[in-house]
């Protein structure tokens, strides 16, 4: 199996941790901020600002795809389209753990598929 199709598979793995791992951060908030606002509404005082707690790990979602982006550009085996969808995978799977990392599972694959993918040779088709 050539390199850039093991990398694509260990980043679209990651992607998809991220993904998931985002979305669950992402419900938590949303619960949780909708929970803390009804205090606040009941004369708690003011605790968490809730649309600012669902925005913040929303962003985990964005990176999560950007992942994937990047893991589908890997897949093509051309050299540059290799090369830059690497970068990208590198680059967002560092800053993945704003969205929870994939469980740190996603963040650990999506580095290594991105190594992979920037060390590889793929052939011109």
């Amino acid at each position: 199996m050539e390199r850039h199709r093991i990398a694509f598979i260990l980043s679209s793995i990651a992607g998809v941790l991220m993904l998931i791992s985002a979305v669950f951060i992402t419900s938590l908030f949303l619960f949780f901020g909708a929970f803390f606002g009804t205090l606040e509404r009941l004369g708690a005082g003011t605790l968490l600002f809730p649309p600012l707690m669902a925005a913040f790990p929303a962003v985990g979602i964005v990176f999560a795809v950007l992942v994937l982006v990047g893991a589908f550009m890997m897949k093509s085996g051309e050299p540059s389209k290799v090369r830059t969808g690497s970068i990208i995978v590198l680059v967002f799977s560092i800053f993945s753990t704003v969205g929870g990392g994939g469980f740190l599972i996603g963040l650990i694959l999506g580095v290594v598929g991105a190594i992979i993918g920037l060390t590889s040779k793929p052939q011109q088709p």
